[in-house]
C-alpha cells in the first residue's frame, strides 16, 4: 500500500483475524488497549492480534508505504498460548528493509485480501517467516541493549555518580533510565557504581 495513511483514527479498531503490517517508508505511531505505544519507522513490523483494539498510522498526513496482510491459522493461537507470540509486544524492528519487504510481499501476491494458509506446507511457510522475523528482531534488540548498557556504564563513570545527569545525557527521565539499567544489568545504577568503587579499592590492597 504505497502512500498509505494507516489506520490512525480517534477510535481504535478490533480485528477478527491476525494481521501483519510491514512499513518500508514513512513514520508514525502505534497504540493499543494493552497500553503499548510505539514510534513507527521504516523497517517496523506490526503484528495485529484478534480482539485487541488498536490504531496506527502517520501523524501529520505525510503517508507511508506498507505491506498489509490479514491472515488466520490455528497454529497462531498455539504460538500465543506458549508465549512465542505475545500481544503485549506487537511492534518489532526488521532490517534490511528491502529484504523483509520482499519476504512479506510473497504472501500478499498469493492470496489477497485475507491469507488463509491451506495445507501443512503453507502453514509452515507462514510460521517460518514469523519465526525468522521475530528472531531477527530479537537479535537486533539484544545488540542494541548491549550497546546501550555499555554507553550507560561509561557515562555513569564519566559523570562521577551524578545519576540524573547520566539519564539526561542518554535522553531519558531518571526513573526510565534506572528501570532500563536494572533490567539489562541486574543491578541499579547506584549498585553498579558502588561495585566499581569496591573493585577499585580491592585492586589497591
Amino acid at each position: 500500500l504505497p502512500q498509505s495513511a494507516g489506520f490512525y483514527f480517534r477510535a481504535r479498531r478490533t480485528l477478527d483475524t491476525y494481521g501483519l503490517v510491514y512499513v518500508d517508508a514513512g513514520e508514525g505511531m502505534y497504540s493499543d488497549t494493552n497500553g503499548a505505544a510505539f514510534a513507527i519507522r521504516p523497517g517496523t513490523l506490526i503484528l495485529l492480534f484478534p480482539g485487541l483494539a488498536h490504531k496506527y498510522g502517520v501523524l501529520k498526513g505525510k503517508g507511508w508505504s506498507e505491506v498489509y496482510l490479514l491472515f488466520d491459522s490455528p497454529l497462531m493461537g498455539a504460538l500465543v498460548k506458549t508465549g512465542k507470540l505475545h500481544p503485549y509486544w506487537p511492534v518489532h524492528e526488521l532490517k534490511p528493509v528491502a529484504y523483509w519487504r520482499e519476504r512479506a510481499l510473497s504472501f500478499i501476491e498469493q492470496a489477497p485480501p485475507t491469507y488463509q494458509p491451506s495445507g501443512l506446507r503453507e502453514m509452515g511457510r507462514l510460521i517460518t517467516f514469523l519465526g525468522e522475523a521475530l528472531d531477527a528482531a530479537r537479535d537486533r534488540r539484544a545488540r542494541a541493549d548491549e550497546q546501550w548498557l555499555l554507553a550507560a556504564q561509561s557515562r555513569l563513570e564519566h559523570d562521577t555518580g551524578n545519576l540524573p545527569a547520566t539519564a539526561r545525557a542518554l535522553g531519558m527521565s531518571y526513573e526510565n533510565f534506572r528501570k532500563k539499567f536494572r533490567r539489562l544489568s541486574g543491578v541499579s545504577p547506584k549498585q553498579y557504581l558502588d561495585r566499581q568503587v569496591f573493585d577499585r579499592a580491592c585492586e589497591l590492597l
